[in-house]
């Protein structure tokens, strides 16, 4: 939403047009689980944190090769669960979750390896981040089927 680079400019503009009002989209919901959990939180915003600090390249490998890809897989699996509860949601995102993975494909080729090192890295700290972001969601959903 801040870039202003003509490189990247158009495609995220694009990408973000076509993300929003999915959150409105879960406004159907019959179950609707609002809590704080501090570690929840802290992951989540990294991402958004890294969106702030990440030079172009690095925002587009973190947002189309970790968040879109894990998208794609998470939908899919989802909305066999529960697609009922959001059926529009899980639906839009089925469609369009490997395209935006596919998005910033372009803008990675062509690069020297110091460069391909660096993303490596970002990709690398992105998927471990994700991976504790989703494992908090597991502990929270098992202990609220505990109660």
């Amino acid at each position: 939403g801040t870039c202003q680079d003509s490189a990247y400019h158009k495609l995220f503009l694009q990408h973000l047009r076509e993300e929003l009002g999915h959150d409105e989209l879960l406004a159907a919901r019959s179950h609707k689980h609002r809590s704080h959990d501090s570690i929840l939180h802290a992951t989540s915003m990294w991402f958004c944190n890294q969106m702030i600090i990440l030079d172009n390249l690095e925002k587009a490998a973190l947002v189309h090769l970790v968040l879109e890809v894990s998208g794609a897989y998470y939908h899919a699996l989802a909305k066999k669960k529960l697609g009922t509860e959001a059926p529009e949601y899980y639906e839009a995102h089925t469609q369009v979750d490997d395209i935006h993975a596919q998005m910033g494909a372009d803008l990675l080729h062509g690069h020297p390896a110091e460069v391909y090192r660096r993303l490596h890295n970002v990709i690398d700290k992105g998927w471990s981040m994700l991976d504790a972001m989703t494992q908090r969601v597991v502990q929270i959903v098992e202990r609220r089927n505990k109660l």
